[in-house]
């Protein structure tokens, strides 16, 4: 199993221990109990960690460490020590560490100081039923000798266990997502909200570097991250602890793109999408060179989303451009998608027939590449954004606006398709 490591010392002298320095903030004691199927009296101070786990959503590291003192009822070999971790009567996880394998004879006592831990997995972790505990064991495996022999036909005996409980420990976050560069919604610092069952302390870190700290002895609190601490693009990492008990969740810092709508939304990652022109209330001489134009700014799109376009007929296609009148003076087109729960579908682009810039093809400074661009960017999730280098940018300056999507533009459509993965 990955991640999971152990350390075993041990000593032969009567009454003597080896150390191992542990700490011990649950210590889990047995009385010495002669058990004839062992062939030992097993006293065993051990501690077990963490006492308490947050989250049924991440991996537990499960750890005991102490002392066991052997007393051996005959001669017998005790080769084999081991930590489990259960969800009632399932195993969830175990680690074992081997002893010097050495014959302990009749009457004859041995000690061992020990460390070991075990990695219960997350997925292992989203079995549990809320607020079921799991339970450490220890547990010690010993042989029977025969002269100088002995064989792996062996007594098994728990010599210790404690429970690990669910923590009352919750946090939630106001939003996933920080847009610095939105144009049309105001910029909101994230706000983290807290429940804890003892003083808890927030730290909130970018790359492993922390960048803010708040504590509370409060049990249900508040707290507003700064925006001038999350400045930076990238993901930050919010974490509470509380004890020996953590949990966390992230938020992303996006500059250069802000999104269409509140959630975030995107078409299907990877998918095949339609696309149809109707040149039906086209201004004479407008729609010459359309479909070409469409085609191109389509396939430029396919390389930086992963989406595959291609032409349709009719209405049944998933993105439908025409032509329409403009409903106040002033814009050349309107553009957007349809959202439900984050995923986006059924996309419009209306030309405005009143537009000189609508009805001049091709992709030079005064031809309408450009304006495709920018309202299929909004089809495909980008909303408007301040930095007026970007594609994205709400008023376009001939001789001046970028002609096609830039470093920003590009990276949000990386953010909302990732299309690396649709190879």
């Amino acid at each position: 199993m990955s991640r999971t490591r152990a350390a075993l010392t041990w000593s032969l002298a009567a009454g003597t221990a080896a150390v191992l320095a542990v700490p011990m903030p649950a210590l889990a004691r047995t009385s010495p109990s002669p058990r004839a199927d062992l062939g030992v009296s097993v006293n065993a101070a051990v501690n077990f960690s963490p006492e308490t786990y947050a989250s049924r959503d991440s991996e537990l590291v499960v750890t005991a460490g102490g002392t066991l003192a052997l007393v051996a009822e005959r001669d017998v070999v005790c080769h084999t020590i081991i930590l489990r971790a259960y969800a009632g009567t399932e195993e969830l996880a175990s680690n074992a560490v081997e002893t010097d394998r050495r014959i302990l004879r009749a009457g004859s006592t041995k000690n061992y100081a020990v460390r070991i831990e075990t990695l219960v997995e997350a997925s292992e972790m989203a079995s549990l039923r809320r607020g079921q505990p799991v339970e450490a064991r220890l547990e010690v495996d010993c042989s029977t000798v025969v002269g100088d022999e002995w064989d792996f036909e062996l007594n098994r005996q728990v010599v210790a266990s404690s429970p690990i409980r669910a923590a009352s420990l919750a946090i939630s976050l106001s939003s996933d997502w920080v847009f610095p560069d939105d144009d049309e919604r105001q910029v909101r610092p994230v706000t983290v909200s807290v429940t804890a069952s003892g003083p808890s302390t927030i730290t909130v870190t970018r790359g492993g570097s922390t960048v803010w700290r708040a504590t509370s002895t409060k049990p249900a609190y508040r707290a507003t991250i700064p925006l001038t601490r999350t400045q930076q693009a990238g993901t930050y990492r919010v974490k509470l602890t509380s004890g020996s008990a953590s949990t966390a969740s992230n938020f992303q810092v996006a500059h250069g793109w802000a999104p269409l709508v509140d959630s975030v939304a995107s078409w299907p990652r990877c998918s095949a999408i339609t696309w149809s022109y109707d040149a039906g209330g086209a201004p004479r001489g407008g729609d010459a060179g359309m479909t070409d134009d469409l085609k191109r700014v389509f396939d430029r799109f396919a390389q930086l989303t992963g989406l595959r376009f291609s032409r349709a007929s009719g209405s049944r296609a998933d993105i439908q451009v025409g032509w329409g009148e403009a409903p106040f003076d002033g814009p050349d087109a309107s553009a957007g998608a349809a959202e439900r729960d984050g995923v986006l579908g059924s996309g419009i682009l209306t030309l405005f027939t009143g537009s000189d810039w609508a009805a001049t093809p091709g992709f030079g400074v005064r031809g309408r590449g450009a304006l495709l661009y920018h309202e299929i960017g909004h089809i495909l999730g980008l909303g408007h954004v301040k930095d007026k280098r970007l594609l994205m940018y709400p008023i376009h300056t001939f001789g001046q606006s970028p002609l096609t999507p830039q470093a920003g533009d590009i990276a949000g459509l990386r953010e909302l398709y990732a299309p690396s993965t649709c190879r």
